[in-house]
């Protein structure tokens, strides 16, 4: 383990694996795995589930197996979490459209957040905050948004801008962002899910990270 590294939490997933918990939660791939294994470490949170549902265009495959899993009888309650990318609400129009074209799921979820009445219940959590345009690497970077480290990244990012015309802008920004922040920390070459294991590259106790915090809380 290098230093400055936490323990990581058990491995409570994998997307080949039968479900075996009673609350599942299914993310996009494997960086959003790492990081949502790790804030459910973290946060105290057992009892959950995590699976890759292999990218947001296999969601309702994904689903249509898993209802014919033999642990889907005894699952209480479904999640779902996604990015946001361009549209926070088409994000969840998405997600709601694949959960109603899997039959035994019903009673879906009103509004990102919310739960559903069906049973399983299903409730849905759009990457950053269930409102805001963006994705996992911008839920990371407001953890750090006004440190010292932030103001370098703007004015790297701003110098790319004048001497190179190196122009990115919304969720490529903030990937980009994110993979600077992680070179300067003591070990580079981590990956962003590899990154939340480590002291001091996010807080994953700050405010911004209430709104996730509070979905995961709730499943």
């Amino acid at each position: 383990m290098a230093a400055g590294e936490a323990a990581s939490a058990p491995s409570t997933s994998s997307h080949r694996q039968s479900i075996h918990k009673p609350k599942l939660l299914l993310v996009e791939g494997r960086e959003d795995l790492a990081v949502f294994e790790n804030l459910c470490g973290h946060w105290g949170f057992e009892g959950i589930q995590i699976m890759e549902m292999e990218g947001v265009r296999n969601l309702r495959a994904r689903l249509n197996v898993l209802v014919r899993d033999p642990g889907f009888r005894h699952l209480r309650t479904l999640g779902i979490a996604r990015d946001a990318d361009d549209n926070a609400q088409n994000a969840f129009r998405s997600v709601r459209t694949a959960l109603a074209g899997c039959p035994p799921l019903a009673g879906l979820p009103s509004q990102p957040g919310a739960r559903g009445a069906g049973n399983p219940s299903t409730a849905v959590f759009i990457v950053p905050d269930n409102a805001d345009p963006g994705n996992l690497e911008t839920m990371l970077n407001r953890t750090k948004a006004d440190d010292s480290i932030g103001s370098c990244i703007d004015e790297f990012f701003g110098c790319l801008r004048r001497q190179a015309g190196f122009d990115l802008s919304g969720g490529r920004l903030d990937k980009a962002r994110a993979h600077a922040r992680i070179a300067a920390s003591s070990n580079p070459a981590r990956s962003v899910g590899h990154s939340v294991r480590a002291t001091g590259v996010w807080d994953l106790d700050h405010e911004s990270l209430e709104p996730v915090k509070a979905f995961l809380s709730g499943l």
